[in-house]
C-alpha cells in the first residue's frame, strides 16, 4: 500500500524501496490475475521496467485462462499458474492491467509528471495517446530507441506544470501558437512551466541537444 497505490515509499528513498523490491521478489507471480496485475503497478512504482514487464507478461501470456486474461479478453481467477480449476471471471485484473502499463509511461502521484518512468527494452519504439495526469493534464507521448521523442500536452485547469524525464533540460516546450514557453524552475531531471487553461503545448528535444 505504501509503494502503490500509496505514497510512503517513493524513489529517493533508496533503503526502504529496496525493502519493498524484496517483499515483491518472495512474492512472486504465482497468483490470481487481479494479484498479478497489482505486481505490475507495484514494480511500475518501483520504476523496475523489466519487472514490471515480466508482469504484464504473467497476466497476458500462457498460461492463460487460468489466472490472467482469457482469450476473450476476460481475467480469469485462477490460484497461481499450476491451478486447473475452471477459472472465475474477475474484472480487477482488467483494470488493474490498464492501470497498471499508465503507470509504466507515466506517473504524477508526487506533484511532478513523470515521462516514460518504466519504460521496458521491450517497447523500445511506440506511442500513446489520451493519458490522464494529476492538475487535470491530458498527455500523448512518441518514443523511438527507448528514449522520449515528443509529448503533446493539455492543460485543462492552468495548473502549473512539473515535467520529469532523464535529460529534460534538453528539451523545449512551445504553445499552440509556436512561442517557447520557458521553465520558471529548470533541473537536468525536472522542470516547471506556467500553463493557462484550455492551452495546448508540444515538448520536443531543442535544436542542438
Amino acid at each position: 500500500m505504501g509503494l502503490f497505490p500509496g505514497t510512503l515509499i517513493t524513489p529517493g528513498q533508496e533503503d526502504v524501496l529496496a525493502a519493498a523490491k524484496v517483499s515483491l521478489e518472495q512474492r512472486g507471480f504465482a497468483t490470481t490475475g487481479w494479484g498479478k496485475a497489482h505486481r505490475l503497478s507495484l514494480w511500475a512504482r518501483a520504476l523496475d521496467a523489466e519487472m514490471a514487464h515480466l508482469a504484464l507478461t504473467r497476466l497476458v501470456g500462457p498460461p492463460r485462462g487460468i489466472a490472467g486474461i482469457m482469450d476473450n479478453l476476460l481475467a480469469g481467477h485462477g490460484q497461481g499458474d499450476d491451478h486447473d480449476e475452471i477459472p472465475l471471471m474477475q474484472v480487477e485484473a482488467n483494470f488493474g492491467l490498464t492501470a497498471g502499463m499508465a503507470e509504466m509511461l507515466l506517473q504524477s502521484h508526487l506533484g511532478r509528471v513523470r515521462l516514460l518512468p518504466a519504460l521496458p527494452e521491450a517497447w523500445a519504439e511506440g506511442r500513446v495517446s489520451g493519458l490522464r495526469a494529476r492538475g487535470n493534464f491530458e498527455i500523448d507521448l512518441l518514443w523511438e530507441g527507448g528514449a522520449l521523442v515528443s509529448a503533446a500536452i493539455a492543460s485543462g485547469s492552468g495548473n502549473d506544470l512539473t515535467l520529469s524525464y532523464p535529460g529534460i533540460d534538453g528539451y523545449a516546450l512551445s504553445g499552440s501558437d509556436g512561442a517557447v514557453v520557458a521553465p520558471h524552475q529548470l533541473g537536468v531531471e525536472a522542470a516547471t512551466y506556467r500553463t493557462v487553461a484550455g492551452g495546448r503545448y508540444r515538448l520536443v528535444r531543442a535544436a542542438g541537444s
